[in-house]
């Protein structure tokens, strides 16, 4: 449902930036949680006994799924530290244990919270034209789904043959005032680089005559043919 809201301004700015936390930030954070995760998965297993079956006191966290929940758990926190009850070398244990939580709550959640406000603060500084740009893309869409005979009866143009099988919709714009275009339009005064100062004179009063001579000759045009699209 949030995909269709990207239409309206005032809901479709949330959900741009959803969808570029979730498939920007979120994904790479996924990525290297998941590398953490595996691998101290795999050190932790190894490093706990398994409890004997007449002892029903003892916690067995001796699988590595097992492992790894308990640590989902701890990053989350809602994990505890039972689970370095049936350690073999429980200073090494508490050691790793320690380690995989600075690494994954501390600094990982931390980075991926500067992450997602980044990318909102740039969300926010663009969202006049991207939202203009996903509410357009939503329209195209949505006249795609239309049947052709009502999408051709709210198109605006023509349908002018170009060429034998190149169809292409003609739009009217409005005529372009050369002349007030003309008096707008100012000469780029850039450094040459090592060119003489009178060369560049020279350089510079051609290209002015030249821009004068296409301009003439663009206001004699009287009349300006359908432009294509």
């Amino acid at each position: 449902m949030l995909y269709y809201t990207r239409g309206f301004q005032s809901m479709g700015m949330y959900s741009v930036m959803i969808q570029k936390v979730i498939l920007h930030d979120v994904l790479k954070f996924l990525f290297v949680y998941i590398v953490f995760l595996l691998g101290f998965g795999v050190a932790l297993a190894s490093l706990i006994e398994k409890c004997p079956k007449d002892n029903k006191d003892c916690s067995s966290y001796g699988s590595f799924s097992d492992a790894v929940l308990e640590l989902f758990k701890l990053t989350i926190g809602l994990g505890d530290l039972n689970i370095q009850q049936n350690s073999k070398y429980p200073i090494l244990f508490l050691f790793l244990l320690i380690t995989y939580v600075i690494l994954t709550f501390v600094l990982l959640l931390n980075m991926l919270i500067a992450l997602m406000g980044e990318t909102v603060e740039n969300v926010s500084k663009e969202s006049e034209r991207i939202w203009r740009l996903q509410r357009a893309r939503t329209i195209l869409e949505f006249e795609k789904m239309l049947p052709e005979w009502l999408r051709s009866r709210f198109r605006m143009g023509e349908l002018c043959k170009v060429a034998e099988d190149d169809f292409r919709l003609c739009l009217r714009i409005n005529e372009v005032k050369w002349t007030e275009w003309k008096t707008h339009v100012s000469f780029l005064n850039e450094d040459p680089g090592p060119v003489r100062r009178t060369d560049f004179n020279k350089i510079q009063d051609s290209s002015r005559n030249n821009s004068k001579t296409t301009l003439n000759a663009f206001e004699e045009v009287e009349e300006f043919p359908e432009t294509s699209v």
